[in-house]
């Protein structure tokens, strides 16, 4: 869901892959990406929240920057609603919300970062 959410332009509510653009055009392959979103948002709220808690670790394990911050960032800004599709329902768009309130609690506490003294 990462992946295809930084494929979308926020200024055009586009999706943009130039590979694809040039291989199937750009409303086929706008579609496309549209359509995996969607599908992949889906999964993800079809899994069980211990699935859903080990596929939003393994992401953060990918990721160069520290888990603890980024982690913390979503808990203040609510910056992980960017990785929903722009055509997410509100009941989809609540019930990712609250799962990953609950995921970022559980995450936090299981790498320190809730520890009040840390190191």
């Amino acid at each position: 869901m990462a992946y295809l959410s930084r494929l979308r332009n926020p200024e055009t509510d586009g999706y943009e892959h130039h590979g694809l653009i040039a291989v199937f055009g750009e409303d086929s392959s706008e579609e496309a990406l549209r359509k995996s979103h969607v599908e992949v948002m889906m999964s993800m709220l079809n899994l069980s929240i211990r699935d859903q808690v080990d596929d939003v670790r393994k992401y953060l394990e990918s990721l160069p920057q520290s888990s603890k911050r980024l982690l913390a960032n979503w808990d203040k800004t609510k910056g992980y609603e960017t990785l929903l599709p722009p055509t997410a329902t509100l009941a989809q768009r609540e019930l990712f919300e609250g799962n990953m309130i609950v995921i970022i609690r559980h995450l936090r506490g299981e790498y320190g970062a809730d520890d009040p003294h840390p190191g």
